[in-house]
C-alpha cells in the first residue's frame, strides 16, 4: 500500500514526488513516456530554448553596435534543427537529474499507461496497485481546430519546433502567452508571422500598459494581428480570417487545451474539459487531486509545480489553499513581460484605492549598457499603507525580476519596504528601490 501514487512525471508530477518523498512517504510515480514530460521534452524547454537560441542570432546580427568588427553577417544563417539539438541535450541532461533525485528520495517509479480502479487503486500493465491518494498530473492536450485544415500544415504548441527548417509564412492561433512566444520566435527567426484571435486583442489575463507595449512590439517587428476573429477557412496557402487573409505555410493551433485524464471506471465533476477541484486541489473524488494542466486552473509549468507541492502538504496534513493570485504570468520574448498580482481592471472592480507608479528602463544604467532600454516597470499598491498589490515588468530580464516582486508580496511587503531594500549597482533590479523611493515619496505627501 503506498501512500500517495502520482500519475505523470512532469513539472507537476515529478515535483509532487519528490515532495512526497522528502516527508517520507511511500511514493509511486508513473508515466508512459520520459520523466519531465511534454513540458520538458515538447514544451517549456524547447521553446525557451529556441527563443533565447534566436535571441543570440539577433545579437550576432548586431554585433557591430556592440564593437565587434569582421563579422560577415550577410552570410550568417540560423539552423532550426542544430538549435533543436541543443533544446535537446538541456532537455535530456535535466531529466536525468530529476530521475536521480527521485531514486534519491526513495520514490519508486512504473513506466506504463495507468488506468484508475477505483478512488484508491490504480491499474498499470494489467496489475493493481492500492495507494491511500492518488493525484492526477497528467498534463493536457490541445483542442481540435473549428474548421479544416491540412494535416501537414498544421501543429500545436506540442509539435511547432518538430520542423527541420523555418517556415516561411507562419500563423498562430490563440491569444495565450504560448502563443504570443511563437509569434515572436518565428518572426526573430524571419518568417512572415500572423497572431490571430477571436478575443478583443491579446493576453486578457495582462494589465492595459503590459498588452500595449507587447502589441506595439510585435506589429514594430511586422506581425499582422488580427483581433474578433469569428470565422476560418483555408486554400491555396492561404488563411482566411474573417474578412482578412493571411499566407499560411504552418499553422500553430493554441486555441485552447483540455485535461487529459487517465481511463477507469472512475468518472469526476466536471468544468468544461477539466476536472472540478477544490481550494486544495481535490477532486469530487476525496482521495483523488488534479494538479497542473489537466485542471486548467493555470496552464503554466510554474503553477504546475506549484500545485504538486501544495496537494502532497495537504495529504501530509498540512493544509494549505492554493491561491491562483499568488502566481506569476510570463511571456518569453525579446524584451520579456512578467505580472504578478492584481491588475489595474480588478482592483478597480474589487473597489481598492490604490496607487501606481512606474520607471522608464530608458533611466537604467545597466538596461541602456546591454541595449535593452526598451521596457518599463510598474507597481501598483494600496494607496493608505503601500502595500504593493501588483508588479509589471516588461524587461529584458522579466522572468528573474518576478521573483523579486513575488517575494514581495509573499510576505505582505510595502513600497517603503523596496525603497529600504539596498540592490547592487549597476542592475536592472535596483529600478524596483527607485520606484519605492519614488511611491513612498508620493504616500507621503497624500497622507
Amino acid at each position: 500500500m503506498y501512500d500517495v501514487i502520482i500519475i505523470g512525471a512532469g513539472p507537476a508530477g515529478y515535483v509532487a514526488a519528490l515532495r512526497a518523498g522528502q516527508l517520507g512517504m511511500k511514493t509511486l510515480l508513473i508515466e508512459r513516456g520520459r520523466v519531465g514530460g511534454r513540458a520538458l521534452h515538447a514544451g517549456v524547454v524547447p521553446s525557451k530554448g529556441m527563443l533565447e537560441s534566436a535571441r543570440f542570432f539577433q545579437q550576432v546580427m548586431q554585433a557591430s553596435h556592440f564593437g565587434v568588427e569582421g563579422l560577415d553577417t550577410q552570410h550568417a544563417r540560423f539552423s532550426m534543427r542544430t538549435a533543436m539539438q541543443r533544446s535537446t541535450q538541456v532537455a535530456e541532461r535535466m531529466s536525468e537529474s530529476i530521475e536521480a533525485k527521485l531514486e534519491a528520495r526513495g520514490v519508486e517509479r512504473i513506466r506504463g499507461e495507468a488506468e484508475i480502479a477505483s478512488g484508491t487503486s490504480v491499474s498499470v500493465e494489467s496489475r493493481v496497485i492500492e495507494g491511500r491518494h492518488i493525484i492526477l498530473a497528467t498534463g493536457s492536450d490541445t483542442v481540435a481546430l473549428p474548421f479544416n485544415m491540412p494535416a501537414e500544415r498544421t501543429a500545436t504548441a506540442w509539435t511547432a519546433l518538430s520542423t527541420p527548417e523555418v517556415p516561411e509564412r507562419v500563423v498562430v492561433l490563440g491569444t495565450t502567452p504560448v502563443a504570443v512566444e511563437y509569434a515572436e520566435l518565428f518572426s526573430m527567426l524571419g518568417s512572415t508571422v500572423t497572431i490571430a484571435t477571436a478575443m478583443p486583442g491579446l493576453l486578457p489575463m495582462l494589465g492595459p500598459r503590459l498588452v500595449e507595449a507587447v502589441t506595439r512590439r510585435l506589429q514594430s517587428a511586422g506581425v499582422q494581428i488580427i483581433t474578433d476573429a469569428g470565422t476560418y477557412s483555408y486554400g491555396n496557402g492561404r488563411l482566411k480570417i474573417g474578412t482578412e487573409t493571411a499566407p499560411c505555410d504552418v499553422l500553430i493551433n493554441c486555441i485552447a487545451e483540455r485535461g487529459v485524464l487517465p481511463g477507469g471506471e472512475i468518472s469526476f465533476d466536471m468544468a468544461g474539459p477539466f476536472p472540478n477541484v477544490d481550494a486544495y486541489l481535490r477532486t469530487s473524488v476525496e482521495t483523488i487531486y488534479a494538479v497542473g494542466n489537466v485542471n486548467g486552473m493555470m496552464p503554466t509549468a510554474r503553477s504546475a509545480s506549484a500545485q504538486g507541492l501544495y496537494a502532497v502538504n495537504n495529504i501530509a496534513g498540512v493544509t494549505d489553499p492554493w491561491i491562483k493570485g499568488n502566481e506569476p504570468v510570463v511571456v518569453y520574448g525579446e524584451p520579456e513581460i512578467a505580472q504578478i498580482g492584481r491588475t489595474e481592471s480588478e482592483l478597480e472592480a474589487d473597489g481598492v484605492a490604490f496607487r501606481s507608479v512606474e520607471a522608464p528602463l530608458t533611466e537604467n544604467s545597466t538596461a541602456l549598457i546591454r541595449g535593452a532600454g526598451d521596457g518599463f516597470v510598474r507597481i501598483l499598491f494600496e494607496q493608505t499603507y503601500g502595500e504593493v498589490l501588483g508588479v509589471q515588468i516588461f524587461a529584458e530580464n522579466a522572468s528573474d525580476l518576478i521573483g523579486e516582486a513575488a517575494a514581495m508580496m509573499r510576505f505582505e511587503g510595502t513600497v517603503y519596504d523596496a525603497a529600504r531594500t539596498a540592490h547592487a549597482h549597476p542592475t536592472i533590479s535596483e529600478v524596483f528601490m527607485d520606484l519605492g523611493r519614488t511611491a513612498g515619496e508620493d504616500i507621503e505627501s497624500v497622507t
